[in-house]
């Protein structure tokens, strides 16, 4: 190649470069407006949302969901329904807080929106009537815990979440689900009529101090280990069992129909709530409680 050909390579070359520079200049530039807040330390933002006040004999459903975001269900005190949100960041990011509500008859949902970047911090109080009674509550997040201090007027409530912890807390529940990937699961209720609840990688551990002769409970996870507590007056129907683990029970008397290192099937009291309680690689154990107070 001649020399002036070489030249007129270099000269190519150089005029491809420049562009792809500016381009990413300009597309750098446009990235970073979007995410960083200039001159603006731990930027903050939050948002509300709330309902008119409820006709108490008036039954209602709420759904949430949410991503990047800690949740509490909170008794309100009133009857009213409503939602606050506030979301802070460590450092330049931006920081925005949405919260969109959709209502068909006293069916409610709220969509709580929160920035996925890293340094961000959301949390979200949902305050739920005491006086009001609801059908169920849903709630649907990822990447943040769900916190339940569950009224008695709540008929049903169902929690799911990834990568974060689940707590709920009630005196008189009727139905508990849970769900939940990368975390562990608390559940403390008086009395109930059905628990469920699922897990991935994550322990659940319950403590139930009112069984009936009626009612369900299943505890099941893959990776981790499922430790349930009961009153010893209660009467159960047991079936426990891990693949990879061993089941133990200390503080209630089993008659059991099976039992080794690994499977307990057996009665309390002569049986009555069904428990089912099982994991792959973990243990189970069973024990006893003091009434929740």
């Amino acid at each position: 190649m001649s020399q002036q050909g070489k030249l007129m390579l270099t000269l190519k070359v150089i005029a491809i470069t420049l562009l792809v520079v500016s381009a990413s200049i300009v597309l750098m530039s446009a990235v970073l407006s979007n995410y960083f807040e200039p001159f603006t330390l731990s930027p903050s933002s939050s948002a509300s949302a709330s309902t008119s006040v409820y006709d108490p004999s008036q039954n209602y459903t709420l759904t949430v969901t949410a991503g990047n975001c800690a949740i509490n269900i909170i008794d309100s005190g009133n009857n009213t329904l409503h939602a606050t949100l506030k979301v802070s960041s460590s450092f330049f990011v931006k920081a925005f807080a949405r919260i969109n509500v959709s209502v068909v008859d006293l069916n409610y949902e709220f969509q709580i929106s929160t920035p996925q970047y890293w340094g961000i911090t959301a949390i979200a109080d949902i305050y739920v009537p005491a006086d009001t009674i609801s059908k169920s509550i849903s709630v649907s997040a990822s990447n943040g815990a769900l916190n339940a201090d569950v009224p008695n007027v709540v008929r049903e409530i169902s929690l799911e979440t990834t990568n974060g912890q689940i707590n709920v807390r009630g005196d008189a529940v009727q139905d508990v689900s849970t769900h939940n990937t990368n975390g562990n699961t608390y559940i403390s209720v008086f009395s109930f009529n059905a628990i469920s609840s699922t897990a991935v990688n994550g322990n659940i551990r319950a403590t139930v101090n009112n069984e009936t002769s009626t009612g369900s409970i299943s505890l099941s996870t893959t990776n981790g280990n499922v430790n349930y507590y009961s009153n010893p007056a209660s009467n159960l129907t047991i079936s426990a069992s891990t693949v990879n683990g061993g089941v133990t029970v200390s503080g209630i008397t089993v008659v059991s129909s099976v039992s080794n290192t690994r499977q307990l099937i057996g009665t309390v009291n002569g049986g009555g709530t069904s428990v089912v309680l099982s994991t792959v690689n973990g243990n189970v154990q069973i024990g006893s409680s003091l009434p929740v107070m």
